[in-house]
């Protein structure tokens, strides 16, 4: 999917060399580059459709994000609903420009890693109309591309956080995430 492997390539500064490892896992897929054996960077995700994405990318830090068709303005906060069958919470989520599209990055990780728990993770985002604009993903293999991803960049000693964008502490979600 290549969202969130540019998004990895903006987080990360490679030095020489470098290896690609891929896995599927269900609707789940990873993506780490390897610097000799140790892990540069890293992506699990999954697509609910052409230009939508949802997944997790490690590179100075790891952190969820979200790839919507829905243009947005760079830097500016949104709330969504984020929901799976049983619970529903209100998420901020503050935009970035990707090479491939707008990018979303969710500012209440720990609401995110609470909705892991179904077969599904949805978003709704409000539209001008009254309308919303949502995108369901598979959480098929969801555990098993995590903790490829995640707990091997934790394994290396790498930070799990939300970015904090110095208005506000960020919810850093993943860092209490048992894989």
């Amino acid at each position: 999917m290549l969202p969130l492997i540019a998004f990895v390539a903006m987080a990360v500064t490679t030095g020489g060399p470098a290896s690609e490892q891929t896995q599927s896992f269900g609707k789940w897929h990873t993506h780490i580059v390897l610097n000799g054996a140790s892990m540069q960077s890293g992506s699990a995700y999954t697509e609910d459709g052409p230009g939508t994405g949802f997944g997790v990318a490690c590179g100075r830090v790891c952190t969820f994000y979200l790839v919507s068709p829905i243009p947005c303005v760079d830097g500016t906060e949104y709330k969504a609903l984020a929901a799976n069958r049983t619970e529903t919470g209100e998420i901020r989520l503050r935009c970035m420009h990707l090479d491939v599209g707008d990018g979303l990055i969710p500012q209440d990780g720990a609401l995110i890693e609470e909705l892991l728990t179904g077969d599904t993770i949805s978003f709704a985002f409000p539209l001008r109309d009254g309308q919303f604009n949502i995108s369901s993903f598979s959480l098929n293999g969801a555990k098993q591309a995590l903790a490829a991803v995640v707990g091997r960049w934790k394994q290396e000693g790498g930070t799990v956080h939300a970015p904090d964008d110095g208005s506000k502490a960020a919810d850093p979600g993943l860092n209490d995430t048992t894989l």
